[in-house]
């Protein structure tokens, strides 16, 4: 199939044989065990402009042909997250963001039942393979389906989010999270990190800056943040969310925790605003929304006291080493 760069799909009139050939083809990459030895259809677009409409059905089939090219090579909006999945459950899907609708196509080698045949395909960006039995089960179970274009929402939408970005931010609502690469996820560091979450939006809040280990107990505490686990080892992923600075000053801290500053320092060098977090320029967010962050965890050390902020530095450093763990998204600490 050929088709102008930088344009859509024209229409299933305009294209008949060109759609005949490739449903041709289509059958025949499909065709049984039995007929294997069948020759491929010719390639020559003139032997099919002749008896389009022989065959009962099969306008409808090119139209469903075209449609599904149009929405691959045209309609899906730039950036999109997709699912490339395998047909064997025991391998590895392809999850990528699309590329722009008016980059020049490539042509794709077809694998299996469709070894020898060329298709059509736009870029993507950022490809990572995942097992497909790391994909949501709706996800994966629309793998043997003939639909092209599956959208998802709902808990499976934040499955493939994080399985793909790690951290992310959702219109108004921000992640933290850890991956826990030990073979058992430890609760207590989960524990932690939603107590500090809660003391830091209580903070923000009253102004007052509880104890350890009190924000979990404390009558006066209404607010918590979401909590979104998949926390089998190893590799298990909790993640945090809310819609409130609280959270990425949860998520600025444990980066702080797992940097290998000297806690003996670094409670210190926070409390009088001396540490400097620069986030990756990969997670796209908002200059306004870190500083915010920042300063919300400098005024909550600084009121906190020495032995109070000292004290969540450790049990969260702690934590993360006894699980291997490592903290979602990416920063610079410059002490």
């Amino acid at each position: 199939m050929s088709i102008d760069n930088g344009k859509g799909v024209p229409e299933a009139d305009d294209i008949g044989p060109m759609l005949e050939r490739a449903r041709q083809m289509r059958k025949w990459a499909k065709r049984p065990l039995a007929d294997e030895n069948r020759p491929r259809p010719i390639m020559d677009l003139d032997f099919y402009r002749v008896g389009l409409e022989a065959e009962a059905g099969a306008q409808g089939a090119r139209t469903k042909l075209r449609n599904s090219a149009q929405k691959i090579l045209w309609s899906i909006p730039e950036k999109s997250l997709i699912v490339v999945p395998s047909q064997r459950i025991t391998e590895h899907a392809l999850i990528a963001e699309a590329g722009p609708r008016e980059a020049d196509r490539q042509k794709v080698a077809g694998i299996d039942q469709y070894h020898g045949m060329e298709f059509l395909a736009r870029p993507l960006i950022g490809v990572k393979k995942v097992p497909m039995l790391k994909l949501p089960a709706s996800v994966v179970a629309s793998a043997r389906s003939t639909s092209i274009v599956e959208e998802v929402d709902g808990h499976a939408e934040d499955q493939l989010l994080r399985l793909y970005y790690g951290d992310y931010q959702r219109d108004s609502e921000y992640v933290a999270g850890v991956i826990a690469n030990t073979d058992d996820f430890d609760s207590m560091v989960l524990g932690q990190m939603i107590d500090l979450h809660v003391a830091i939006q209580h903070f923000l809040e009253t102004g007052v800056a509880l104890e350890p280990g009190r924000a979990l107990y404390d009558k006066n505490v209404e607010k918590a943040p979401r909590l979104h686990a998949t926390i089998n080892s190893p590799d298990g992923r909790a993640s945090l969310e809310s819609s409130g600075i609280a959270t990425f000053a949860v998520k600025l801290l444990m980066i702080v925790a797992a940097s290998g500053v000297a806690l003996t320092d670094a409670g210190n060098l926070i409390a009088n605003a001396d540490v400097i977090l620069e986030n990756s320029a990969q997670q796209m967010v908002d200059p306004a929304l870190m500083t915010a962050s920042a300063h919300a965890l400098v005024d909550f050390f600084a009121t906190s006291g020495y032995s109070n902020y000292n004290e969540y530095l450790e049990a969260l450093q702690n934590g993360l080493e006894r699980n291997a763990t490592t903290p979602t998204g990416t920063a610079v600490i410059q002490p």
